[in-house]
C-alpha cells in the first residue's frame, strides 16, 4: 500500500514533466508498452514499475488529443 501511495505522489512530477515536453512537441506521437495486461509480477521491484507505468500511461492519455490502443495490427481508439 506504501508504495501505491507513494507512486500516486509522483502524479504531479509526471504531469509537471508531460506538460514541458506538450509545450516543446505539441504534435508528439507517444507509443508506450502496456503493462496492465496480463500476471501480477511478483517482484515488488517489477511491480513498482508496472504501476509507474500504468499511471504515467494515464496522465500522457488524459493530455492527449486522441488515444489509439493497437493489439495485433488492429486499433482502437480509446479517446
Amino acid at each position: 500500500i506504501r508504495d501505491v501511495e507513494r507512486s500516486r505522489g509522483l502524479g504531479d512530477v509526471y504531469k509537471r514533466q508531460i506538460q514541458s515536453w506538450l509545450e516543446k512537441w505539441k504534435d508528439a506521437v507517444v507509443i508506450s508498452q502496456e503493462v496492465g495486461c496480463g500476471l501480477v509480477p511478483v517482484e515488488p521491484e517489477q511491480r513498482r514499475f508496472r504501476e509507474a507505468v500504468g499511471r504515467l500511461n494515464c496522465l500522457l492519455a488524459e493530455s492527449a488529443e486522441t488515444v489509439e490502443r493497437v493489439c495485433c495490427g488492429l486499433g482502437m481508439r480509446l479517446k
